[in-house]
């Protein structure tokens, strides 16, 4: 019975991973605080779940914050760029009704924004792991998250997942507050981690891990 509390138990997990995320969350609410670096701290958030997710050996806070500086600058070019277009598209929507532009164009609309969505699913955990341009990290996170898009469909589901807990039982909005973050970066990482794995090369040391990443062009 008291192997449960065990360092290699279950309950020892169960404390672990709790203690991980709220680490994890704590870490991306503080680096998100400034709005701008949201992209940076996200793509560290990635970082450090992703090595968890794979059973690597990782360290929180360093591992956090050596990928918080490394990839500040194209992470925050990227989150910009994912505002303004989230931003541009929402715009055109509430404008295009009133004009009666027609239904295509107003459709469309919610197409463009439904692959924005995409996109900011995937790219933040494909920079947590590979070196690539801004560019590249578009092109890729917009091909894989619509070549795959039964992962997609079932990262898309946290969100309603979160929702009808929150209709269920607003008392826990403290509770999804302190683990909402690092959990959503979980649940990700799951569903992609087997995904980027089809289209990667492996090519001696990286500055992260013990090997570098690439995505094949």
């Amino acid at each position: 019975m008291f192997n449960i509390f065990r360092t290699d138990g279950p309950a020892y997990r169960v404390a672990l991973t709790i203690y991980n995320l709220l680490a994890l969350n704590f870490l991306w609410v503080v680096f998100s605080i400034p709005l701008i670096t949201i992209g940076a701290s996200t793509t560290a958030l990635f970082y450090v779940t992703g090595k968890i997710m794979r059973k690597e050996e990782y360290r929180i806070g360093a591992d956090f914050w050596k990928s918080f500086k490394e990839n500040f600058r194209q992470a925050t070019i990227i989150w910009l760029i994912l505002v303004l277009m989230f931003y541009l598209v929402i715009t055109n929507l509430l404008a295009i009704k009133p004009l009666g532009m027609g239904n295509f164009l107003y459709y469309m609309q919610y197409l463009i924004l439904f692959e924005i969505v995409v996109v900011g699913i995937y790219i933040f955990p494909l920079l947590s792991r590979y070196h690539m341009t801004i560019i590249h990290a578009f092109k890729m996170a917009l091909f894989i998250g619509n070549r795959h898009l039964l992962a997609t469909f079932f990262c898309l589901m946290f969100f309603p997942g979160i929702y009808y807990l929150l209709s269920w039982r607003f008392n826990l909005i403290l509770i999804i507050a302190l683990f909402m973050a690092a959990v959503y970066a979980f649940w990700v990482s799951y569903f992609v981690k087997d995904k980027f794995l089809l289209y990667v090369r492996e090519e001696g040391p990286d500055d992260y891990a013990e090997e570098e990443e690439t995505i094949e062009e």
